[in-house]
């Protein structure tokens, strides 16, 4: 039987690597001659106003810190992006890294020298980040690195040390055992008034400047960020060969430690941002003198330092600088020490459990649903983590799962729609399943059930077994003998299971009233109201109806009992201490107006986990902050100690749990393309209020039903039949949880209205949704054109 190793000594202190990029002396551009500069006080100053820090946009006063940390501060951020610091445009370049000269004997031989050419090439165009890297020959360990962007002449930071400037004090912060690299803003972004044409402005401001387009400061920035690309790795090597050696495994499969970096102007502008749009930094496994383009960047496993960096612009004593600069390495080792005793205490990689069902939304008695009978799901809830505000990204059964296993939104990887029959959407090629994240680890990965998220097979999502038991109950039956037969091997594993209930079901044609027709609970199980129906705010309250949500909760119920058999197993086993366990779904319930539509029932699903060995991840925790499945494949590569890939769009809540620097989602973006037929919707939702815009004239809601006449009705709108959408949507989620009352045309509400669009908008062009081009066409488009020109089908859109 495996059972989770001893704690790790707390001597694995000298893994630590620290990346702390002090940016000082960074002055503004020249003004224009012309232009004139105004102190605040001044007496002939133009009128100004400034937003009330402490009333939102839409008029709400800030009372809590609730309130502060999920609207207010957002707000807050968002002007900061539009009025000071600017946004990092999406335009895709290539880099490129270049050792030009080492030389271990630099500094008479105290230190290591690297010169790295890194080139970015855009649109034809390219430049060059020359970086001089100085680390200290002993120890031989990760050490702590400062970064300069240099905004004085270049020989203030000469590699080869024939002239030495107090300005970047290299002797010293070596001969203290610390790492130290500079690179010139000017290779970047020159510091005068040229318009923003040069540097690398001319090669990723394409199509003109927006009014909220990044600046010099944003652009030498992103070249610390380009610059912390090339270290990690490089340093990464050293943090990787200690661990290996202290857990005397081969350094192939040792996890990485490293530390994120974060700043408030980073959160507020995109400032100091690493290629995965985030304030963060990690060190990945595997690296090499001139790390791959591809490498994976992601977000740190056990090891976080947050620091507020100075903007010392007003500032020009260099005796100040080197005094603050010692001031901030004794702030930092203490702040190193404290976290790297923590992360000492890591365990062995833990096993991964998914327990995935149809079509559940958040229709379970531990998220309020009185009359449905889960006391598994609860007792598992009162153990675990259930977050009480998780979202999928899309509510189609493909797409979402899709999404959850990539950690992309669904426009992204390639999943629109359902992957089956003429649907025939599917991942596309370089989308990578967390089943291969995780066989690339060295775990054992078995999956049961339904896999919906692929028509290209188990193989390609990395799966080694796949057992077809769609049933909650035959499909439970096989995953425990799984369970038994992987627990006593020594290889970490993931088991995932995916099973049909409580989704619809076909009954046979001489079953009864649902002869021949889908719904609930299926013909194997019977309905339940053994605690009474509740019947929610956005349906009516028909005979239909609540013989539909008996159905439901029957079905509910038996995937409840088959749930309570995974628990019993995993005790048994003796799995629990080292074993993450999720229990989730794709999206919301198969009723009106939730699942197939981008409405709160819609998107809303439930999201429990427990792994009871480690602090924070068990213990009866309710979580309120927003999450989106799309950050499930994040934390779990980050609980894992996977580098986290720069094209991953989730952030993994790993750090809330664990009691490290997190900040929540101030959104949550979902989507709808296609499902039973084209219906493309983007939205966004916040703290207090929902967006949606609808880019077709399609009926009010698809019927998730799949019936001809529906037993179920919704409130809104009165006569579905002859509802259709309108452009936009737009709904407080205070006063009107169950979205009845649009809002959207409401001059009152503009602002919001306003403030919310352009937030949309910003997000379908950071992710590149393909809406921005026009109508997306489905695979089954590209097979029907071909049978008409002769052409045998192709593999999209055939059965």
């Amino acid at each position: 039987m495996r059972r989770s190793s001893s704690l790790i000594p707390a001597v694995l202190l000298p893994t630590l690597v620290v990346f702390l990029v002090v940016s000082w002396a960074l002055r503004a551009a020249e003004p224009e001659p012309k232009q004139r500069l105004f102190r605040p006080d001044a007496p002939d100053m133009p009128a100004y106003s400034l937003p009330d820090v402490l009333t939102a946009i839409d008029g709400r006063k800030i009372a809590t810190a609730q309130d502060w940390i999920t609207i207010r501060r957002p707000e807050i951020l968002e002007l900061f992006r539009q009025h000071v610091y600017g946004r990092v445009p999406a335009t895709e370049y290539q880099k490129n890294y270049r050792l030009v000269r080492q030389d271990p004997g630099a500094m008479d031989g105290a230190a290591t020298l690297k010169q790295i050419e890194i080139t970015i090439t855009a649109t034809g165009k390219s430049l060059t980040i020359h970086l001089a890297l100085f680390v200290p020959n002993k120890p031989a360990k990760p050490v702590p690195t400062f970064l300069l962007i240099c905004n004085r002449g270049p020989e203030n930071i000469d590699p080869t040390r024939k002239t030495k400037s107090e300005f970047w004090p290299a002797e010293e912060v070596i001969a203290r055992g610390y790492g130290i690299a500079a690179f010139h803003n000017a290779d970047v972004d020159p510091d005068k008034n040229d318009g923003f044409k040069d540097g690398i402005h001319a090669l990723l401001d394409q199509g003109g400047r927006a009014p909220d387009a990044w600046g010099t400061i944003a652009a030498w920035a992103w070249g610390a960020s380009r610059c912390l690309d090339y270290s990690r790795p490089i340093l990464g090597c050293l943090a990787n060969k200690a661990w290996a050696s202290r857990r005397k495994c081969p350094r192939s499969a040792s996890p990485c430690m490293a530390t994120a970096l974060t700043t408030t102007s980073a959160r507020a502008s995109t400032t100091l941002r690493s290629s995965t749009g985030h304030a963060t930094w990690t060190l990945p496994t595997e690296c090499s003198e001139r790390p791959n383009e591809t490498q994976d960047r992601g977000r740190p496993p056990g090891l976080w330092l947050g620091a507020v960096l100075p903007w010392a612009a007003l500032v020009r004593s260099p005796t100040w600088r080197i005094a603050a600069m010692r001031r901030l390495l004794g702030v930092l080792v203490t702040t190193a020490l404290t976290l790297a005793a923590s992360a000492a205490c890591a365990q062995d990689r833990p096993n991964i459990v998914i327990f995935h069902c149809h079509d559940l939304g958040q229709y379970l008695h531990c998220y309020g649903v009185k009359t449905v009978c889960t006391p598994n799901f609860d007792k598992f809830a009162e153990q675990g983590v259930r977050f009480a505000r998780s979202f999928c990204t899309q509510p189609g059964c493909s797409a979402s799962r899709a999404s959850l296993f990539t950690g992309r939104y669904p426009h992204s990887n390639g999943v629109m729609g359902l992957t089956h029959a003429n649907f025939a959407w599917d991942l596309r090629p370089e989308e990578k399943h967390l089943a291969q994240f995780l066989k690339e680890a060295g775990y054992a990965t078995v999956a049961v059930g339904v896999v919906h998220e692929t028509r290209s097979g188990t193989q390609r999502c990395g799966y080694e077994k796949h057992i077809k038991q769609a049933k909650a109950a035959e499909g439970t039956t096989a995953a425990i003998a799984e369970l038994r037969r992987l627990a006593a091997a020594k290889q970490p594993f993931f088991l995932y299971a995916g099973f049909i209930e409580p989704h619809r079901l076909p009954y046979p044609k001489d079953s009864g009233p649902l002869a021949g027709e889908h719904g609930f609970p299926g013909p194997h199980l019977e309905p339940d109201e053994s605690l009474g129906i509740d019947v929610p705010g956005y349906l009516r309250g028909t005979e239909g109806t609540r013989q539909e949500l008996a159905g439901l909760q029957g079905a509910v119920r038996h995937v409840d009992e088959q749930f309570g058999r995974w628990l019993q197993t995993l005790h048994e086993l003796q799995l629990e201490s080292n074993t993450l366990v999720i229990a989730t779904t794709d999206h919301g319930i198969a009723m009106p107006r939730a699942k197939c539509s981008v409405y709160e029932p819609g998107l809303q699903v439930a999201l429990l986990l427990r792994q009871a060995g480690r602090p924070g991840w068990h213990g009866g925790v309710v979580r309120k902050e927003m999450v989106s499945n799309i950050d499930v494949l994040p934390t779990v590569l980050d609980l894992v100690m996977i580098p986290i890939p720069a094209n991953v769009q989730g952030r993994s809540f790993a750090p809330l749990l664990d009691d490290r620097p997190y900040v929540a989602n101030a959104a949550i973006f979902g989507e709808l393309t296609y499902h039973g037929y084209y219906d493309p919707q983007r939205s966004i939702r916040t703290e207090t209020h929902k967006l949606i815009a609808n880019f077709s004239t399609a009926p009010s809601f698809q019927d998730p039903s799949q019936q001809w006449r529906p037993r179920s009705d919704p409130l809104v709108p009165e006569n579905p039949a002859a509802a259709f959408h309108p452009h936009l949507e737009l709904y407080d989620l205070v006063q009107d949880p169950w979205e009845q009352v649009n809002l959207a045309d409401k001059p009152e509400h503009a602002a919001v209205r306003q403030y919310l669009a352009r937030r949309l908008y910003q997000h379908m062009v950071e992710t590149d949704d393909p809406l921005l081009r026009g109508a997306v066409t489905p695979p089954h488009h590209e097979t029907t054109l071909k049978l008409l020109q002769g052409g045998p089908p192709g593999s999209k859109g055939t059965p």
